[in-house]
């Protein structure tokens, strides 16, 4: 369940309004190309997949500047 809702899960509001933008202007071009089921699955996939780095660079060796 965490890996489907990690990606409408947000830290504040500004991080709301980026994810809002780029929706905005690339869903339109992304829908026209490949269509809207598959523009669906693409931002389903992209968020498990976001979740996932994120989880897995917590415990690299790797320091992140945050």
């Amino acid at each position: 369940v965490t890996l489907l809702t990690a990606s409408w899960l947000h830290g504040n509001f500004l991080h709301i309004l980026f994810n809002m933008m780029w929706v905005r202007d690339l869903a339109p071009a992304l829908i026209d190309l490949i269509g809207v089921p598959r523009t669906v699955i693409v931002y389903v996939v992209s968020g498990i997949c976001g979740f996932l780095l994120s989880s897995v660079m917590m415990y690299s060796p790797i320091p992140i500047p945050f």
